[in-house]
């Protein structure tokens, strides 16, 4: 299953049994695409227009093929990104645009995934002796540039680790605060979180607690 936030909702690219049984229809749309992509402009065109959904599921017997497809219609930027935790376990959480955030930046020139990563945490949040250790996940949003043309941004999402210690944000890149946050209370920020943030951080909360 391939999954894409378009305006902070999910569309999943998925096969009929990636669907979760008894979906409320008004919130949880599904759609089956046998036409091989057509249904695609829709489906954006609902998400970028109105916020009533939860998240749709579009649904065919090649979800990389209805992911590709969709992905040729938007410019592509790769970025990395970091959910660092100290030793007692505190997550590195910023503060920007008033919005809860993981630290992340597109990747330059001749980079790859982690390398980028690990600059971009490092540039916006001050942290030193920051550790990369292994890849977590892969997030996909869609967001209009300044030409009003659709871009889709992948980020590479690495776990990290570094000592507990006094951070500066990054204020030029409009970071107001970066803090460490105990795992227990990271679920009273989901409200004011991005949907792909949240994906990353309950994938992991989840993980850590097996």
């Amino acid at each position: 299953m391939y999954t894409v936030f378009i305006q902070n909702t999910p569309l999943h690219f998925c096969k009929k049994t990636d669907v979760p049984p008894a979906l409320n229809q008004e919130t949880h749309p599904v759609y089956h695409d046998m036409t091989g992509g057509k249904l695609i402009p829709n489906v954006v065109d609902m998400l970028e227009k109105s916020n009533r959904f939860d998240a749709i599921y579009l649904v065919g017997k090649d979800p990389k093929k209805l992911f590709d497809f969709f992905s040729q219609k938007y410019k592509l930027i790769e970025a990395g990104g970091g959910l660092v935790t100290n030793e007692t376990g505190e997550v590195l959480i910023i503060y920007r645009l008033e919005t809860y955030d993981l630290p992340k930046g597109k990747m330059d020139k001749g980079e790859i995934p982690r390398e980028t990563a690990h600059r971009e945490v490092v540039e916006e949040t001050g942290v030193k002796d920051l550790i990369t250790k292994d890849l977590l996940g892969i997030t996909y949003h869609t967001y209009r540039n300044r030409k009003n043309k659709r871009v889709l941004k992948r980020t590479y999402w690495f776990k990290m680790e570094a000592p507990k210690q006094v951070l500066t944000p990054q204020t030029d890149e409009d970071i107001q605060k970066a803090e460490w946050i105990a795992p227990k209370d990271i679920p009273d920020l989901y409200d004011n979180m991005y949907e792909s943030i949240k994906m990353i951080l309950l994938d992991w909360l989840t993980s850590a607690q097996k």
